[in-house]
């Protein structure tokens, strides 16, 4: 059993990100008469080979064919303890809609290049491992569960992008076949979400 720390020069490309987890609360739709308890706690942890530079986070939002970038934030890696990690754990009560299927992490002013396997280097992108659904605020109270409001998961809404599996992203756009949205849908009793107070809303 061997633990082996790997970094890259200082200021040099190529470096090497990798994110070991994500997370994201959903937030949650009002229903009259249940009471619930709804975060959307954004929480990120990763790796990069190059402590001396900062790492951009980002949402990944897909339509279409395309997909786009949101930034949420800028991180430094730490310089002490594990030499090279990026952590951070985002307001419980902020709003990050639409959900997402994949973050993105970046190195700030990297220059990105292929390595082994097609991958780009000074990048990673990986789904959301878990989402944090709205529940009630009680146990046992004799009341409808809450439900997920799926109408804010884009990717299930409205299709996810262009399958990229086993090479096909080498493939042109119209050789690729579709993620299609979900069908039946599990709706959760509420049309489109709202604006919210900071203006965002969910899936259009």
């Amino acid at each position: 059993h061997a633990m082996a720390g790997i970094y890259t020069s200082p200021g040099v490309d190529p470096a090497y990100v990798f994110i070991e987890e994500a997370l994201a609360g959903t937030l949650g739709e009002p229903y009259p008469g249940i009471d619930q308890e709804q975060t959307s706690r954004f929480r990120l942890v990763g790796f990069v080979t190059d402590p001396s530079r900062r790492v951009d986070v980002f949402l990944v939002d897909v339509a279409g064919s395309g997909e786009a970038e949101r930034r949420l934030t800028t991180l430094s890696p730490s310089s002490v303890g594990q030499v090279g990690r990026i952590r951070i754990t985002l307001p419980a009560k902020a709003n990050f809609l639409p959900m997402t299927r994949e973050v993105r992490i970046r190195i700030e002013g990297h220059t990105s290049s292929k390595v082994a396997g097609g991958l780009d280097s000074g990048q990673y992108t990986a789904p959301i491992a878990e989402f944090i659904y709205p529940e009630n605020t009680r146990f046992g109270r004799p009341r409808s569960p809450v439900s997920v409001p799926f109408e804010n998961f884009c990717f299930l809404k409205n299709g996810g992008g262009l399958l990229g599996t086993l090479g096909r992203d080498a493939l042109p756009d119209a050789a690729r076949p579709p993620i299609l949205a979900l069908n039946p849908f599990p709706s959760s009793g509420h049309t489109a979400s709202q604006p919210r107070a900071n203006g965002t809303a969910s899936c259009p």
